[in-house]
C-alpha cells in the first residue's frame, strides 16, 4: 500500500477517534504544530526518517519533545507510528488530518494573492462570494505579490481564478499569438 494511502487511513481513524472524544479541535492544533515543525526543521525531518534509530530511542526523543505538550491522542498516535516504523509519513498524516477536519466541518481552504494589501471589507466581500459559490465556509489565507501588477488570484482546491493584470496580459498575449 502506498505511503499516501496509509497516511490517509491513519488520519481518517485519528480524526474519527478525536471527533468521538470531543478532542478534534485540540488534536487539529497539535497536528498543525507537528506539520509546521516538520516543515521548518531539517533536524526533525532527519529524525523521522532515520532508519538507524531503534523504536525505544525514537520513543524517548518523542516523549521528551511532546509529553504534556500534546493531546494524549497525538502522543498515542506517535507511539503507534513508532511501533509500525511509520514515522516518515507523519507529515502526510498531518496534512491528511487537516483535510479530514475541514471536510467534516464543511471548511474550504482558499488562497488569495493580491498585488496590494486588501482591506478587511474587501476580504470579507470576497469570502462571501466564495462561500456563495462553493456553499461552504471558506478559510482564506491572503498574501501580496507586487509582480501581479494589479488585481488578485484566488485558488480554491483545483480552481484558479485569475483576476490579475499580469494574468490578463498573459492571456491577451496568448490570444494574439494565435491570430
Amino acid at each position: 500500500m502506498s505511503e499516501h494511502r496509509v497516511a490517509t487511513r491513519y488520519a481518517r481513524a485519528a480524526f474519527q477517534l478525536a471527533d468521538e472524544q470531543g478532542q478534534a479541535d485540540a488534536v487539529r492544533q497539535d497536528m498543525a504544530g507537528l506539520h509546521a515543525l516538520i516543515a521548518s526543521s531539517a533536524d526533525f525531518r532527519v529524525f523521522l526518517t532515520h532508519a538507524g534509530l531503534t523504536a525505544a530511542e525514537q520513543r524517548v526523543a518523542l516523549e521528551a519533545l511532546f509529553k504534556n505538550r500534546a493531546a494524549e491522542l497525538v502522543t498515542r498516535l506517535l507511539d503507534f507510528l513508532v511501533d509500525r516504523r511509520r514515522l516518515p509519513i507523519l507529515g502526510e498524516l498531518c496534512a491528511a488530518f487537516e483535510e479530514q477536519y475541514r471536510d467534516a466541518r464543511g471548511i474550504l481552504p482558499a488562497h488569495v494573492t493580491s498585488a496590494f494589501d486588501l482591506r478587511p471589507d474587501q476580504v470579507e466581500a470576497l469570502r462571501g462570494k466564495l462561500e456563495t459559490k462553493y456553499k461552504k465556509h471558506v478559510d482564506m489565507t491572503v498574501n501580496t505579490d507586487a509582480k501581479l501588477l494589479g488585481g488578485f488570484v484566488v485558488i480554491v482546491k483545483d480552481d484558479v481564478h485569475d483576476f490579475s493584470v499580469k494574468g490578463r496580459l498573459e492571456a491577451l498575449r496568448a490570444n494574439l499569438a494565435h491570430v
